[in-house]
């Protein structure tokens, strides 16, 4: 059934735009009046039962209105409030918010917090408490266009917002909305709140384990006392499940639980204290509480044993109604927003085919930035969601682009130019697939892992396939604490960046079917690309190309640790040993699997900060054309310098023309004393000479009069080499 609604006919509403400020106090009271009015007529028409409501397409002014005098930010008023069971169809109007930075407005009324006229905030619409929810064809512009950031604190505002999916809100969808301007965001939510949903504050937990019947001492585990459940405030507040119940974290950024073991167990009693259930549940699970349920234990696992009780603050874990879940932006344009475009969003949440641009940026009329780092065109990282999906969406020219914490997320299908890249914050499944970034704007890479770890104590799993990742960095770095628990598959992929770090994956990465193409892009300077202690890297090609106005040298891939993989193939490049172990005295022993290398010169005269007196490059089932080698440099002053092969084949062509002078090409700093010992190790190696100038095996510069060269060779044929043992640059050689 559905209701048609023409605003100019109903009493209390002013049309038109009041622009730019200063206002009357008449004007205030219309855009109050114009709020009542729309409340008014939204809640007749759910009070009758209508099931759409459809209003002639018009323009009118909102003004927030902020009462509470609150220390908690964003505290003003929802203006419009959308009920349940309703599709909203605003017929294309368009909603403009009034705003003065100078003078305080007659309905904000706040003597002790948030007194500054400029502090004045609120959400022109929510959901909240509304059930299977609609809106469309909307525009509203919001307050930023009337500010004067005349106090230079004002560009710190971040509390105005178009659109809340509200608390006790679930199943709400916005089509084909026009949201900009807000300090904030067009879409954000609140999140779970203590007023509105916990049940049961979990609070403290104390040494021991719930067996049943009594709590008995077990290693690493705390349980708590009984607790409450508040079944007055389930039945009146959980219209959409009745009865089922979450456990979620209420404060702290991304919400995730502090939890060693993910999997923790509830024990639900009756009023009298008699034990109904016990399970074991992660978080994020929809529980349905037990008949007759009113009072809970909560267990944890595998903590660290001695500790007198354990409470999180504001970390700490709640029975909750569930959040909000089953929400949609389809379609939107998302744009000119002070600080993002989306933020913070409920679970089960699908945002695609919208239109989102120029967020956290000047808002297009040269507005002064927002001063935090949090400038995402979309970021969803202080409410830790449980199912996210970002598909089919265009973002650009934003300062950021995508943040995500979430249980499990997928982004599809998206193109970001301009704008930042993807960076998965927290989560424990990922699958990034089919995007394209490029040209990116901000400062973070088009792919990147911004925090290894899940929820604590969770397996990571991350699927990277069938992207296109265009200019800046790109970093997957997995070191450290970010290398917990994490899985990461990285196949098919398109990578063109200015530099391509992938860091200390171990066998946690695996990087297969790649195509890497990397240069300096035209930036002054070296680009400098790193491959470091990664076991799974399989049938990549890395191709580097450098522009003619820079010298091929300020294009640098670096070796660290081990690289071992199979079938994978470097073109045109400049290769160097890292930095990884300078100033340590360790031995430098890198390993390199499983790589052909076309046309390139690895060198290590970049190195020449290595102090270590043992170094051993090992190549083992490698395959080099047309390459020249140098191992790296140290400063020690006696040393040991292998270089070894293993399984190995060298092609050399008519065109070959190594500028060391062969193949190998020991080079020296020409400043250090004699002692210095060079071994190279063949082992199961091909050289196949096809230049009718044979090239030096080894070659080498300035004091080797005095060094010792010694070659092991084990089953080596070389084919148009001449005297294979003959073939090295050997004049002073000592032995």
């Amino acid at each position: 059934m559905e209701k048609f609604i023409d605003l100019s006919t109903v009493p209390g509403v002013t049309l038109g735009f009041f622009g730019a400020p200063p206002y009357t106090p008449q004007e205030y009271l219309n855009a109050h009046n114009n709020r009542i009015a729309i409340q008014d007529e939204i809640d007749t028409a759910y009070n009758q039962g209508y099931t759409k409501v459809s209003f002639k397409k018009c323009e009118l002014t909102l003004g927030y209105e902020l009462t509470v005098d609150s220390a908690f930010a964003g505290n003003g008023a929802d203006l419009i409030n959308l009920r349940s069971n309703t599709e909203y169809d605003f017929g294309f109007s368009k909603i403009e918010m009034m705003f003065d930075s100078a003078n305080k407005s007659p309905y904000h009324t706040t003597v002790n917090n948030f007194t500054n006229p400029y502090q004045l905030n609120g959400r022109v619409i929510t959901s909240k408490g509304a059930n299977n929810v609609i809106l469309r064809n909307l525009e509203i512009k919001g307050d930023i266009f009337f500010r004067s950031f005349a106090n230079t604190n004002e560009k710190n505002e971040e509390q105005t917002y178009a659109f809340d999916f509200g608390t006790l809100s679930n199943n709400v969808r916005v089509f084909d909305c026009d949201f900009y301007g807000f300090m904030g965001d067009a879409f954000s939510s609140r999140g779970p709140s203590a007023e509105d949903n916990v049940l049961a504050d979990i609070g403290t937990y104390y040494p021991g384990y719930f067996n049943g019947s009594s709590v008995i001492a077990k290693a690493g585990c705390y349980v708590t006392n009984l607790i409450d459940i508040d079944l007055v405030k389930e039945a009146a507040n959980n219209r959409y499940s009745p009865g089922v119940v979450q456990v979620r974290r209420m404060g702290g950024v991304d919400r995730t639980p502090m939890l060693a073991n993910p999997m923790f167990e509830l024990v639900f009693f009756t009023a009298a204290g008699a034990m109904i259930s016990r399970d074991l549940y992660t978080p994020f699970d929809l529980i349905k509480l037990p008949r007759n349920a009113a009072k809970v234990r909560m267990q944890i696992f595998n903590e660290v044993d001695g500790q007198a009780s354990i409470t999180h603050g504001m970390y700490s874990l709640h029975l909750n109604i569930p959040n909000q879940r089953h929400v949609e932006i389809r379609d939107c344009k998302i744009h000119d927003n002070h600080r993002g475009g989306i933020s913070n969003m409920p679970d089960d949440c699908i945002i695609h085919y919208n239109e989102i641009y120029n967020n956290g940026l000047d808002s297009g009329i040269g507005a002064p930035l927002f001063p935090g780092t949090t400038r995402y065109q979309i970021n969803i990282e202080d409410i830790y969601s449980a199912n996210v999906t970002i598909e089919n969406n265009k973002l650009y020219a934003g300062y950021h682009g995508i943040l995500i914490g979430s249980e499990t997320i997928k982004i599809h299908n998206n193109q970001l130019s301009n704008t930042g890249g993807i960076v998965i914050f927290r989560c424990s499944s990922a699958v990034i697939a089919n995007n394209k970034v490029s040209a990116n704007g901000g400062i973070l890479p088009p792919f990147n892992l911004f925090d290894g770890n899940g929820t604590r104590g969770n397996i990571r799993s991350i699927a990277v396939y069938g992207n296109k990742f265009e200019s800046g960095d790109i970093m997957i770095d997995l070191s450290a604490s970010k290398l917990i628990n994490t899985e990461i598959r990285i196949e098919n992929n398109e990578f063109y960046g200015r530099r391509i770090y992938l860091i200390d994956g171990g066998d946690n990465i695996s990087f297969v079917n790649n195509v890497l193409y990397f240069s300096n892009n035209g930036t002054a300077g070296a680009s400098y690309s790193t491959l470091s202690n990664i076991r799974n890297i399989h049938g990549n090609r890395l191709i580097t190309r450098w522009p003619a106005f820079n010298a091929p040298n300020n294009v640098r891939l670096y070796f660290n640790g081990y690289v071992e993989g199979s079938n994978n193939k470097i073109d045109n490049c400049r290769l160097y040993w890292g930095d990884a172990f300078a100033g340590a005295a360790d031995p430098f022993l890198p390993v390199i699997k499983g790589f052909n290398f076309v046309k390139c010169t690895f060198t290590g005269l970049l190195a020449d900060n290595i102090v270590s007196a043992v170094l051993n490059v090992t190549y083992e089932d490698c395959s080099f054309e047309d390459t020249e080698l140098y191992p790296p440099i140290t400063t020690a002053a006696t040393f040991t310098n292998a270089l070894s092969f293993k399984n190995c084949r060298f092609n050399i062509s008519e065109s070959y023309a190594p500028a060391g002078g062969g193949m190998i090409f020991f080079r020296e700093l020409n400043n250090y004393t004699a002692g210095k010992d060079y071994i190279l190790n063949m082992d199961n190696v091909e050289i196949n000479n096809k230049k009718s100038a044979i090239p030096k095996l080894l070659w080498w510069q300035y004091n080797f009069r005095t060094y010792r060269i010694k070659v092991n060779a084990n089953n080596v044929k070389a084919t148009g080499m001449g005297d294979f043992l003959a073939n090295i640059n050997s004049t002073g050689v000592r032995s």
